[in-house]
């Protein structure tokens, strides 16, 4: 599979840098990635049938905002993601009006550009958990996904359908699931979409079911939840 990005920023020590982190999330992933870079909305615009998985857009550029840029894609059908880069952080709401992924401050790090890139990586590939156990492999979709636990080297994942059993650590299971997964226990991944309800220090699932939550993931739970919450409004 190959990543295919565009960056949309004149300033060119900015670019370069997000060119640099790419490449390093590229050798971390083993993931062919084209990356093509543009200095302007009109050099942008003139390149006309080249899709991008995502594009990485300043929003203050020479010849017009990154935001108004944004809304040209989206009216063209545009449905990959935007990512936003920006000097000043009052800029960042302008976002979810084009349904934007993330907004990055400059100068960026390298932590909140692998995230940008692990989510567009996960959504393009198959929107399933591949289960495997024994000489059993199963694609179980995400979306079916209750919750995960952890114990003793086991991970029991909780479906819609069924529970499912298996031999590995909760930490490198974490890092291959979609943003909708987030930490809530030292021993617990729940999916956010079937989140209805947190109620004190406890999750409250679409099937009735209910999760504790530590005081140590409580905080970035109630975030995900409300942002999440905003999004379907804003879409």
């Amino acid at each position: 599979m190959q990543l295919n990005i565009g960056i949309v920023e004149d300033e060119r020590h900015f670019a370069e840098e997000l060119r640099a982190h790419i490449g390093r999330w590229q050798e971390e992933n083993y993931c062919a990635v084209e990356v093509q870079d543009f200095g302007s909305c009109r050099d942008f615009l003139s390149c006309r049938g080249r899709k991008f998985d995502v594009i990485f857009l300043d929003i203050q550029l020479p010849d017009g905002t990154g935001v108004e840029l944004a809304k040209t894609l989206r009216k063209s059908q545009y449905k990959g993601e935007i990512v936003f880069l920006t000097a000043f952080q009052e800029y960042v709401f302008e976002g979810y009006q084009v349904r934007a992924l993330n907004y990055l401050l400059k100068p960026t790090g390298y932590e909140p550009v692998r995230e940008c890139l692990d989510t567009v990586f996960l959504a393009l590939n198959d929107e399933n958990y591949i289960y495997r156990y024994r000489d059993e492999i199963i694609k179980i979709p995400y979306h079916e996904i209750l919750y995960l636990t952890s114990a003793n080297h086991r991970i029991v994942i909780f479906s819609r359908k069924r529970t499912y059993l298996q031999t590995d650590l909760l930490r490198n299971v974490i890092k291959y699931l979609p943003q909708q997964f987030a930490q809530c226990h030292r021993t617990t991944v729940v999916n956010m979409h079937h989140v209805i309800q947190i109620r004190s220090k406890e999750l409250v699932l679409s099937d009735k079911s209910v999760l504790p939550v530590s005081e140590s993931y409580l905080g970035r739970v109630r975030s995900t939840f409300v942002a999440q919450a905003q999004k379907r409004v804003n879409l």
